[in-house]
């Protein structure tokens, strides 16, 4: 699920021009803000998931409910956001107009798969659902509900990014 939608990510974005991505919309975020943001929620992503797992344990404890599937995992993070989500200010995307789209753009598929690597060499099926971290909005929430969480944002923002892109050519 998230190696497809990370797939059709970079071919899209990979069409693009630099123009394409940097100019903003009615003061929604450009490609690039939207790149930029993901890339920020990346890095503590693959950072948490890369720590020993007797750390996480230590921090977080161990579950004490069923896991969420997908569905229940966007739905409450729907009900706690109360309308759309407002990135905390680490997360938040900044206007640079001297960054290089190519070099945000590498830096986002680069920490993709790193993701993915961290996923399939350090983490059992089993496990994904014996672990928590902590996420801003949600809390406790286990490894499996934090990859749900990564697709559901990315797949967020990558809409995102196509509705900049079509407002553009209306």
């Amino acid at each position: 699920m998230l190696i497809a939608l990370n797939e059709e990510i970079y071919t899209f974005l990979g069409q693009l021009c630099s123009v394409e991505q940097s100019e903003n919309i009615d003061g929604k975020w450009s490609v690039s803000q939207n790149i930029d943001h993901l890339c920020k929620v990346l890095v503590p992503v693959n950072k948490a998931l890369s720590k020993p797992k007797f750390l996480l344990r230590f921090a977080f404890g161990k579950p004490n409910r069923e896991g969420r599937n997908y569905e229940a995992l966007v739905k409450r993070y729907l009900e706690k956001a109360q309308g759309p989500a407002k990135a905390p200010e680490v997360y938040r995307a900044k206007e640079n107009k001297h960054l290089s789209p190519q070099i945000l753009w590498d830096h986002y598929q680069a920490l993709s798969q790193k993701l993915l690597k961290i996923i399939d060499r350090k983490w059992s099926e089993k496990q994904l659902d014996s672990y928590l971290v902590v996420h801003p909005l949600l809390g406790k929430i286990t490894i499996r509900e934090l990859l749900y969480f990564v697709h559901f944002h990315s797949d967020h923002h990558f809409t995102a990014i196509k509705l900049v892109l079509d407002q553009k050519i209306s």
